[in-house]
């Protein structure tokens, strides 16, 4: 099976954009085999995740999101902030479009080299969550922006052992059955985060996350007063984050940063493969 791909990085986070029907006939398990496999650093591509899109009306296009180990997620901020791009760039969509995912409709507009995403309302799934990592209690939120994620609180993310916390919450008992991707948030100022997350299906720190950094300043507005629009540094860039907040719900969030092509090329992957 061999067939063309472009290459994208939106603040860090970086994916492969297939169009849909590259992988027609084949089954989820079959596709997420390849994905895996496409998404090994040093030995393939390499990627955060893999995205195939298809055109599905008027400036309308749908978008499947798969984990960098093939499993299948509702949502990812930047791979659809890349996927909006991507659309524009092909000459699907005009500079205001309309994504579908598997977690819902988002509304995407390009903004120079920028995209601006807006985000499903997030839900809360404990509003004060306590936990102990090596001796040290840890205070956060876990909420769902698209996909799960705890938010944890931090004096200094920089200190965090990241991979080693991370895993050590990603698949406790609390937060199944589906798992969590893990956050730890420094506030830096009345609306800068700094924030690291440790992603499940990467089952890595990342060097960003959009669905993150909308949980990230989701908890730090509910718990910290942070007020909108909140400026999300990660490792490989900067975020925005927008919301209104009405009697402590938030509603009408965006993520917009930088999404833009890094390359393209063709691949070739044997589908015969055990």
């Amino acid at each position: 099976m061999k067939f063309p791909f472009v290459k994208m990085s939106g603040a860090g986070n970086d994916f492969i954009m297939v169009e849909h029907d590259r992988f027609a006939g084949m089954g989820e398990r079959d596709i997420g085999r390849v994905v895996a496999e496409l998404c090994v650093r040093r030995l393939s591509i390499g990627a955060d995740g893999l995205v195939t899109l298809k055109v599905t009306g008027e400036n309308r296009v749908r978008m499947i999101y798969f984990n960098a180990d093939g499993s299948r997620a509702g949502m990812c901020g930047n791979a659809g902030r890349c996927a909006s791009r991507y659309a524009f760039r092909e000459g699907w969509a005009a500079e205001a479009l309309t994504l579908e995912a598997d977690d819902g409709v988002h509304r995407a507009e390009i903004v120079g080299d920028e995209v601006r995403l807006g985000m499903r309302d997030p839900r809360i799934l404990n509003p004060s969550l306590e936990r102990e990592y090596e001796n040290r209690l840890l205070r956060g939120v876990w909420m769902d922006t698209g996909v799960p994620h705890v938010v944890f609180w931090v004096d200094d993310v920089e200190a965090v052992d990241v991979p080693g916390a991370g895993r050590s919450f990603r698949c406790a008992e609390e937060f199944q059955p589906e798992g969590t991707n893990v956050n730890f948030v420094e506030v830096r100022g009345p609306s800068v985060l700094r924030l690291r997350t440790y992603e499940r299906g990467v089952e890595a720190e990342t060097l960003a996350c959009g669905t993150g950094a909308v949980a990230a300043a989701v908890a730090a507005h509910l718990d910290r007063g942070v007020p909108s629009p909140v400026s999300v540094r990660v490792r490989g860039g900067e975020l925005e984050v927008r919301f209104r907040s009405s009697e402590g719900r938030v509603t009408d969030a965006s993520l917009k940063g930088d999404a833009r092509v890094v390359y393209e090329g063709e691949v070739e992957i044997p589908i015969d493969r055990p």
